[in-house]
């Protein structure tokens, strides 16, 4: 895979930080209230496991009250087991959870199974694996594939890991959907460059794609029609760089789009079952009613879920665009627009901070691609700006790292500018 072994010991390394900080954080709180990995739309991603391995997906055989206990992020509704979350996010909790079954069953466990403290646990696990997987594939890409120095490399997982909000969704927040589409979003963005590296695109390369683009729909639908902006760009760039034959292209795809269709199939299969339609709105109460009302300055800037407050690393993806220039010209700004429509879309949406968090997480998982510019910005600079970088980066990792430890997980300010309970987050 690329890595050294100085560099596999220190993503090592990586891993057991977070999943120390993911299990010490949640050590601190019991199962069944809000902090806890299984609740809310956590609870609305993971019930579709337990449904189906310990209750035969009837609403009737669950634990008395188990939908309140774990914060309403699904609704028993007599036989049916209904979440309108996707079900991505169990896929890749699928192994983690079968261990905690086996822990369960060894131990003599026989009370909310599927819910229980082990299956709160197991999703630590999981997020810390993914997370620090997607991190690793970035800093291959960066370093192997785009030739950043090995200590630029590092600088840049600072940023992207301690100058944002990942950090946070990776151990305070597991179980929701941005840590695995973090891991997807880097793996593509691995492919690609490995794609371009050696001039040719393999049939199995191609069928990867189909299955990653079957998993990002099965995670989070509308990043869909986001990540086609970075991959026309990618795409635009191999033009005339890599060599494929028809038959190569033909059963890549073939084989590629069966792939993609295992996950969807589950997610329609498990749409029928709950809504009676193989395609279904799930979300059907929650609409972009905010279109004619966008407040942009209080998206961006306001200390309630503010974007760039939380993740100021995006700065950087603007200031690498303008690099890019360049090297690539006008499309260098593929990655503002990037920026631009992920915003506009969140803006207009019903609920522009799209709830508890830390900071706006409509982004997160798109730190994958940012990260791009980011490479770019990096590239341009001297020992001496890099020594600047480090502290600069270390400085504000450090804060954002208080400042999550005494967040709560939802802002009480009392009102979306309240400077002073802001600034109150960044005591020691």
């Amino acid at each position: 895979m690329h890595l050294r072994k100085r560099d596999a010991i220190l993503f090592v390394g990586l891993f057991v930080l977070l999943l120390f900080l993911a299990l010490n954080r949640h050590s601190k709180h019991p199962t069944f209230e809000y902090h806890a990995e299984i609740f809310s739309d956590k609870a609305g991603y993971h019930v579709f496991l337990p449904a189906l391995f310990y209750y035969n997906f009837d609403g009737r055989n669950f634990p008395k009250d188990i939908d309140k206990k774990t914060g309403n992020g699904f609704k028993l509704e007599g036989d049916k087991v209904i979440s309108k979350y996707p079900v991505g996010v169990a896929i890749f909790q699928f192994p983690f959870f079968t261990v905690a079954a086996i822990v369960d069953a060894i131990s003599g466990e026989k009370e909310n199974l599927g819910f229980t403290t082990v299956q709160h646990r197991a999703i630590d696990w999981a997020t810390a694996f993914f997370g620090t997987l997607g991190l690793a594939f970035l800093f291959i890409t960066a370093t192997y594939y785009l030739n950043l120095s090995r200590t630029k490399g590092y600088l840049l997982l600072i940023f992207i890991l301690g100058c944002s909000n990942l950090l946070y969704y990776l151990t305070r927040d597991c179980g929701m959907s941005h840590a695995y589409s973090f891991f997807v979003f880097s793996a593509l963005l691995l492919l690609v460059y490995s794609i371009k590296r050696k001039g040719a695109i393999t049939w199995q390369q191609i069928a990867l794609m189909g299955f990653l683009l079957g998993l990002v729909m099965v995670l989070r639908q509308i990043n869909i029609l986001f990540i086609s902006v970075p991959l026309l760009f990618l795409f635009f760039d191999l033009r005339g760089k890599i060599r494929i034959t028809v038959p190569t292209f033909t059963k890549g795809l073939t084989v590629g789009a069966a792939m993609a269709f295992i996950p969807v199939f589950l997610q329609l299969l498990y749409n029928r079952y709950a809504y009676g339609h193989w395609l279904a709105d799930t979300y059907e109460n929650e609409t972009f009613s905010n279109w004619n009302n966008l407040n942009l300055v209080r998206f961006w800037f306001s200390p309630d879920n503010g974007v760039l407050l939380y993740s100021p690393v995006l700065i950087m993806v603007v200031i690498g665009s303008i690099i890019g220039i360049k090297k690539y010209g006008i499309a260098s700004f593929t990655w503002v627009l990037y920026l631009l429509i992920i915003a506009f879309t969140y803006a207009a949406w019903w609920s522009p901070g799209l709830g508890c968090g830390f900071g706006n997480r409509g982004f997160t998982e798109h730190l994958a691609f940012m990260a791009l510019p980011c490479i770019w910005l990096l590239k341009a600079q001297n020992a001496n700006t890099v020594k600047v970088l480090w502290a600069i980066g270390i400085m504000v990792m450090i804060l954002l790292f208080l400042a999550q430890y005494n967040f709560d997980g939802c802002w009480y300010g009392k009102d979306a500018w309240d400077w002073q309970y802001f600034f109150n987050l960044f005591r020691i």
